[in-house]
């Protein structure tokens, strides 16, 4: 059975296609949505034991969200666990405010003896301190303009809907007002903690990054990625390729069987600069040849093009093995040298 919402048409089963945009309830009481051609309509909201299914996403009422296209789940406070890593907490607490505060409070419609001040009208604002019953001792200013700052001292001073303070209350309005015993919520740096390592983003847009493992050579190790950046207490580290053994695999999309000396060939992209790595392949009748120039924009930018110091034959192939001269660097550092300003 199918019930399409706003009407009393009842379809005889499930598999139903309707006009696009239109809401129906399934006899498992599934919310649907139809786009005209699905049957039955696609799922807005699916009842589950408190859980919520939103299209690709779990969200569980617990604290919990499974991401199921891509497996990552939240947990708990501020645990966040991915297949990939495990973020151990977040922290950013924020002091919250005490008191009361209300902003845009209107103007008052006249003045009385020294420092007494009436409001007439439509001032719901206004209405929604003076209805608290004694307000002796809020604090109004001008909005903005906390430095112009006077306290309520008397209540009705001049009949309802009435207030004395202790100075005089700029006029037009709007103002701030707030209970004497307001604070402001105080923002706290966010703090990311990861295997022990603390990366806290400050309130004035700074952030602190923790101390790293910093690579023991510019040639790093297994794992390194190109755009990871350490820190310690005299260098910064930033790592410019993919760490690699020494061997990289390209491929040219077509069958080859030779290279002509000063031509250039398209291979797939590479991230690591293989100037002055050797080319190795199964049949080749050179040998060494080397790889003389590196072109990244080669193809507008789809391919890394390659040149050679000779030119070579081989069993026709469309894939090739480049072989470093040595293991290469991939980290630059750059020292903190301090100063004076």
């Amino acid at each position: 059975m199918l019930k399409r919402i706003n009407t009393s048409t009842i379809y005889s089963d499930n598999g139903s296609a309707l006009p696009a945009g239109t809401l129906t309830i399934n006899a498992d009481n599934e919310l649907r949505i139809h786009d005209g051609n699905t049957g039955g309509g696609n799922p807005v909201i699916k009842p589950d034991y408190g859980n919520v299914q939103v299209s690709e996403y779990l969200a569980h009422y617990d604290g919990t969200i499974n991401f199921t296209a891509s497996p990552a789940i939240i947990t708990g406070l501020g645990s966040i666990t991915t297949n990939n890593a495990v973020i151990d907490t977040i922290d950013n607490n924020v002091t919250p405010a005490t008191g009361l505060l209300v902003d845009n409070v209107e103007s008052y419609a006249g003045a009385g003896a020294p420092y007494t001040y009436v409001w007439i009208g439509n001032n719901p604002n206004f209405m929604s301190i003076y209805n608290l019953g004694d307000v002796t001792g809020w604090v109004f200013y001008p909005v903005g303009q906390p430095e112009q700052a006077v306290t309520v001292t008397q209540m009705n001073p001049v009949g309802a809907d009435s207030l004395g303070f202790s100075g005089a209350l700029p006029y037009p309005g709007p103002y701030t007002a707030h209970s004497p015993d307001y604070t402001p919520a105080v923002p706290k740096e966010l703090t990311v903690t990861v295997n022990a390592h603390n990366w806290k983003f400050n309130t004035d847009g700074k952030t602190t990054f923790p101390s790293a493992t910093v690579p023991a050579t510019s040639k790093g190790a297994a794992g390194d990625k190109a755009g990871m950046v350490a820190f310690d207490a005299d260098y910064i580290y930033y790592c410019k390729a993919d760490w690699t053994s020494g061997n990289v695999v390209g491929n040219t999309g077509v069958a080859e069987d030779h290279f002509d000396y000063g031509a250039t060939y398209g291979f797939n992209k590479f991230l690591t600069d293989i100037t002055g790595w050797q080319l190795s392949v199964p049949g080749m009748s050179t040998s060494p040849v080397t790889v003389t120039s590196v072109d990244q924009n080669f193809n507008g930018g789809a391919q890394t093009g390659l040149t050679f110091s000779t030119s070579v034959t081989y069993t026709s192939t469309s894939t090739f093995t480049f072989v470093a001269p040595s293991e290469p660097d991939i980290w630059n550092r750059t020292a903190q040298t301090g100063g004076t300003w």
